[in-house]
């Protein structure tokens, strides 16, 4: 809504409507003239009207540069949100990764405490023994500890 408009359909001057609403003649001035009004002073001005903030903050109709100017903010502020959107998942995926690691870490110091060579020889017996069981083992080799297959060349 046009405040200027409200004002002079109550017969009243600047003055007037600063006497009743509590705020400055230079306030209205501006706010009339185009300036933004602070919430405070659209609080007193709906008051004053007897109306809605909502309401006195309705546009007038803009422009076609002011629908250009517009649009040009309305694009910059919707990118400013996907760039927010975009850091925000990337913080949550490294996150996610750190807790991933941790939890293997924890994992491999679990399984680390319970290797004792005693249990790695017998393993290494078993896979030996395994290994021994395969048609497509030919030789295997070994120091007692790693196994080396040698295949027959044909």
């Amino acid at each position: 809504m046009n405040i200027q408009k409200l004002r002079l359909d109550k017969g009243w001057s600047q003055e007037d409507l600063a006497m009743h609403s509590g705020i400055s003649v230079r306030t209205i001035q501006r706010i009339e003239n185009g300036k933004r009004a602070s919430l405070e002073s659209l609080k007193c001005l709906a008051a004053v009207f007897e109306t809605s903030v909502s309401n006195l903050v309705q546009e007038k109709p803009m422009t076609n540069t002011q629908v250009s100017d517009q649009h040009f903010v309305e694009q910059a502020e919707q990118d400013a949100m996907r760039l927010v959107f975009v850091i925000q998942q990337a913080k949550l995926e490294a996150e996610r990764k750190i807790i991933e690691s941790e939890g293997e870490r924890d994992a491999q110091l679990i399984l680390a405490e319970g290797l004792t060579p005693e249990i790695i020889q017998i393993r290494s017996i078993e896979a030996f023994k395994e290994l021994s069981k395969s048609a497509n083992s030919k030789v295997i080799i070994t120091d007692g500890k790693t196994p080396l297959l040698i295949q027959p060349q044909e």
